[in-house]
């Protein structure tokens, strides 16, 4: 019910937008002049606020969720509103331009051309992008903005899930996205989609007091580089436990050594909560102090707490201790989505999720590689900005490195689109690659 909340809301607010922004009622002021938006707490000034007084204002726009600050990324200084980011190429330009917000909301789908028409009082084709504006989001665009605010249709109508839980028609557009919602009155329809509540930067919502306005635009501090995440496990003693990750379910193989030939061999699992599974037998080491092989696995119930466990054998004569770590990871590889459209199909690797929101930890496996050699590790984000793992992992038997358990973490601010991750051979130079997007 989220979004038909606040798209119901939204309409609302126009009854109340003079009481709250003193936009009718108020005598025409200077573009020097400071406003304070008490709905949201903060502050319209400048060649912002003219663009907004003069383009649709909060019917289009909505009110500011963010004061004014220099893009980190583009050095420009950046304002979001509830349906738009207003954007200026340095502190002292009076040119305003609209982000391509829903160019970027978007992202890299794909979507169905079609053929031209002709142009009637209902229907328009957009040659330059080749796509078809029609009845009431026709209206729309021509009576509210049109090409300056709206910018071309990048889509035709779709139809998409909103956070209502119904199905709406919707049309994206380089600035907006249109949403048609038939329980709504006539002429009250169409929506405007609250784009720039999706992108803007959480840690500047924030609101801020009244009668104290920020003097100019404010600086904002890049954010740290994004890493790929390899679990950290600790070092393994005289022990190796195949595979080194897996998630609940998964049967787990242990190998050790550093016995005296023949003795007896105490075997426990440490779970990640603490607490300690006990074998009912002992094992006895071969003729050169090793365990394991084929006859010491242990099968991880589906409810097993997630984190790092370890695999203890205790030589009964000796006292010699070996100790093989691995890890149980929930949302691990192995569930795969069906392919969505627009995306690339996967080369000799996978990613679990195959899409999801900001937060969202993707899961990688590759194969197809050479067996035990070096495998560089490589996220390439959606605007090209590629992130090197620092690390490298060792191919398997298998020619996989699905073992290791490596996983990338997501965080708001990061470009939507279509990501992929890279695994190369060092030695072979083969390429794995699979795919994801990184969706609003």
């Amino acid at each position: 019910m989220r979004a038909r909340y606040l798209g119901i809301w939204a309409w609302r607010l126009l009854a109340v937008a003079a009481l709250l922004l003193g936009v009718a009622a108020a005598p025409a002021r200077a573009a020097t002049d400071v406003t304070y938006v008490a709905a949201t707490g903060h502050y319209v000034r400048g060649v912002f606020r003219d663009f907004w007084d003069k383009n649709g204002g909060l019917m289009n726009f909505g009110f500011p969720l963010t004061e004014e600050y220099i893009d980190p990324a583009t050095s420009r200084v950046f304002q979001y509103f509830e349906r738009a980011r207003f954007e200026r190429a340095q502190a002292d330009s009076n040119t305003v331009e609209l982000g391509l917000i829903g160019r970027e909301i978007a992202g890299s789908r794909a979507y169905t051309t079609s053929a031209p028409i002709q142009a009637t009082k209902q229907r328009r084709y957009f040659a330059e992008t080749k796509h078809i504006v029609q009845y009431g989001f026709k209206e729309t665009w021509e009576t509210r903005g049109g090409l300056k605010v709206f910018g071309y249709p990048i889509s035709d109508e779709v139809d998409e899930l909103l956070g209502d839980g119904q199905i709406h028609t919707v049309q994206y557009y380089e600035r907006a996205r249109f949403e048609y919602w038939p329980n709504l009155p006539a002429g009250q329809r169409v929506l405007l989609s609250l784009l720039g509540r999706q992108l803007a930067p959480k840690d500047l919502l924030a609101p801020l007091v009244p009668n104290a306005p920020p003097s100019g635009p404010i600086v904002v501090k890049p954010p740290a580089p994004p890493s790929l995440v390899r679990p950290l496990l600790p070092p393994s003693k005289n022990a190796r436990v195949s595979p080194q990750a897996g998630q609940p379910g998964q049967l787990f193989l242990f190998s050790a050594t550093g016995f005296q030939p023949g003795e007896k061999v105490g075997v426990w699992i440490n779970s990640a909560n603490g607490s300690m599974i006990g074998a009912s037998f002992q094992v006895t080491a071969d003729s050169t102090g090793a365990i394991g092989g084929d006859q010491l696995s242990f099968l991880t119930d589906k409810t097993a707490p997630l984190g790092v466990w370890s695999f203890v054998g205790q030589g009964v004569a000796s006292g010699r201790q070996a100790i093989g770590y691995f890890l149980l990871i929930g949302g691990a590889i192995g569930r795969l989505p069906p392919p969505q459209p627009g995306i690339p199909a996967n080369v000799d690797a996978r990613v679990d999720p195959g899409a999801g929101p900001a937060g969202t930890i993707f899961f990688f496996d590759a194969f197809g590689l050479k067996p035990g050699e070096e495998v560089a590790l490589t996220v390439v984000a959606s605007d090209g900005a590629k992130i090197d793992a620092g690390y490298t992992v060792k191919a398997d038997e298998k020619g996989s490195i699905g073992y290791a358990g490596l996983y990338y973490v997501t965080d708001p601010g990061f470009p939507l689109g279509l990501w992929h991750f890279e695994a190369k051979g060092k030695e072979s130079g083969k390429l794995s690659i699979a795919y994801f997007v990184l969706t609003p």
